[in-house]
């Protein structure tokens, strides 16, 4: 059975380096990087609208998440609001 699955091992690692080679730009998979990652600004907190209830009790409990330390419901929140912003003129 050991010998077995060290002929597969060597069977698979020998097409892997062979497919790689016909690459010139990957020379060792070891120590090529990945490709980098683009990080963007996180957007500002949306503002209620005045007077309209929706926004205020979001923004309400935006606000008692963040107090509690409870980011995914900040999140949330932010999201909501931008979306019920929608609805005003």
């Amino acid at each position: 059975m050991a010998g077995t699955v060290a002929r597969i091992f060597v069977n698979i690692s020998s097409s892997l380096q062979l497919h790689l080679h016909s690459f010139p730009f990957v020379s060792n998979p070891r120590t090529t990087m990945a490709a980098p990652v683009h990080v963007v600004s996180p957007l500002a907190a949306p503002e209620p609208t005045p007077g309209c209830d929706v926004c205020r009790a979001l923004a309400r409990e935006r606000q008692e998440a963040a107090g509690s330390g409870n980011w995914s419901t900040v999140t949330d929140c932010n999201i909501e609001l931008r979306r019920h912003h929608r609805v005003h003129p």
